[in-house]
């Protein structure tokens, strides 16, 4: 015998789910570089500087505490640290960087709420 490793259940491997049926599985590499979701393309992150450690941040609150937005303050430290600047253009940098993660192929998985973005509650996420 051996040590219980933990495995994706098999059931889906190969299935294709009707768009109603929500996006699926979130894979993300762990440093961000690269995800896939649902078993579609990987979309490569690599040379994205801000768009890799605003993934993490959402997949690490999500992982941690699902259901918890990150707000306006928690997106922008993540992203761009202690960097001083006004409020309405901190607002305008994490709508710009929200929004191009979710063209890049996230919309389906995150979701705005008044206290700010998170994945969507139940999507189920791993690191990959």
């Amino acid at each position: 015998g051996g040590a219980r490793e933990a495995s994706a259940p098999a059931a889906s491997v190969g299935a294709k789910l009707p768009a109603a049926a929500g996006p699926g599985e979130l894979q993300v590499e762990a440093q961000g570089r690269w995800f896939r979701l649902g078993g579609g393309e990987i979309v490569d992150l690599s040379r994205k500087r801000t768009l890799r450690p605003l993934l993490l941040a959402l997949v690490e609150l999500h992982l941690e505490q699902p259901g918890e937005a990150l707000d306006v303050d928690g997106v922008f430290r993540a992203v761009w640290g202690a960097e001083r600047i006004l409020a309405e253009a901190k607002k305008n940098r994490v709508y710009v960087a929200i929004a191009t993660l979710r063209k890049a192929g996230l919309d389906a998985a995150i979701e705005t709420r008044g206290d700010g973005y998170l994945l969507r509650p139940g999507l189920v996420t791993a690191w990959a």
